[in-house]
């Protein structure tokens, strides 16, 4: 467990660089009609991916970083690990993948079209796992492996939007004079037709 938690802080260090990136991505096609926004927006974001970037280089050239990756490689190196591991059987793993899948089920069953967006962002970090424990097991089929990553494909383009919403708003804060009503306009409908398509789909039937 406190191999894992360091892990995600890790992870999460590279959260605010990522989101960015795929922002720029997508400023072109989402500002197709207004150049003047699209370039405004643009230098606005590279700005903050740029400061970003540095945090983040600043953050994997410190002492304590390469003593995290230390501490992970003699972890994974060592004998209780291997007999861990050595000890897996595939019954385990596929109770672990049941399990998940009755949970993902059950929530899903559960949201509702006014559900908060965190609950789907949970829901997007249990496919995840599912996703995973799948790896461990070729019992599952070809197409529901295609199905679940299509899934994780869809929330993981719903939380996306969620986070470029709040960048959009952050940018207008900063950028008053600019009108970015219609850009705001068509994240949250993008946004809300994403999160019918999630909730159309329902549970995941292996």
């Amino acid at each position: 467990q406190e191999h894992i938690r360091e892990l995600k802080r890790h992870a999460r260090a590279t959260s605010a660089l990522r989101d960015l990136h795929v922002f720029l991505q997508d400023i072109p096609e989402l500002c197709h009609d207004n150049p003047q926004l699209c370039t405004t927006l643009t230098d606005w974001a590279r700005l903050r991916a740029s400061k970003a970037q540095r945090k983040l280089a600043k953050r994997l050239g410190q002492k304590r970083y390469q003593q995290s990756l230390s501490r992970w490689q003699d972890h994974i190196e060592s004998r209780s690990f291997h007999k861990l591991a050595a000890n897996l059987r595939t019954k385990d793993i596929q109770a672990a993948t049941n399990r998940r899948l009755k949970q993902f089920n059950r929530k899903t069953a559960e949201l509702l079209h006014t559900a908060p967006d965190e609950a789907l962002h949970q829901l997007r970090k249990t496919l995840k796992r599912i996703r995973y424990l799948l790896e461990l097991d070729a019992r599952y089929s070809k197409p529901f492996r295609k199905e679940l990553r299509q899934r994780q494909d869809l929330y993981g383009r719903f939380q996306d939007l969620h986070v470029q919403i709040e960048l959009t708003r952050r940018f207008l804060a900063d950028h008053p004079e600019c009108d970015g009503v219609s850009l705001t306009g068509k994240l949250e409908q993008e946004k809300a037709n994403t999160r019918r398509q999630i909730l159309a789909m329902g549970g995941l039937n292996v």
